[in-house]
């Protein structure tokens, strides 16, 4: 007797015939172990409600070495959606020991935020290593 109902099952099979490459997949593995880490921590910390609002604005990758090519693969096939923020910074031009040069820097920051499928929590699941 299985756990799952036919259905279940069925998307498990279609998410574990998947199309990716290997560092599609290696990318998809690191990407959904910290979504799934990131929305329980926070569920623990700080309540459901906060892991909800976590869930659906997904969770930063910046510690992590993926090509920002290989999560719009994966944004096109379906198993991450990606939120990509854009923002500009100025700071004093400083000199050595901290005095100030005079002027600014301007600095262009670019945030991507990804949050898993149900197609991508599907093919991790068939897939943990």
């Amino acid at each position: 007797m299985s756990i799952f109902t036919e259905e279940q099952r069925t998307e498990l099979t279609e998410a574990a015939k998947s199309d990716l490459s290997p560092a599609q997949e290696t990318a998809l593995r690191t990407a959904a172990k910290e979504f799934i880490d990131s929305v329980a921590f926070e569920r623990k910390r700080w309540g459901e409600e906060s892991a909800k609002s976590l869930a659906s604005k997904g969770v930063d990758l910046a510690t992590y070495r993926i090509r920002f090519k290989t999560l719009h693969a994966l944004e096109k096939k379906g198993y991450v959606r990606l939120h990509t923020r854009s923002f500009t910074s100025e700071t004093d031009r400083r000199g050595a020991y901290g005095r100030r040069l005079g002027g600014t820097k301007t600095r262009q920051h670019v945030q991507i935020r990804v949050a898993l499928t149900e197609k991508g929590l599907a093919w991790y699941k068939a897939n943990k290593a």
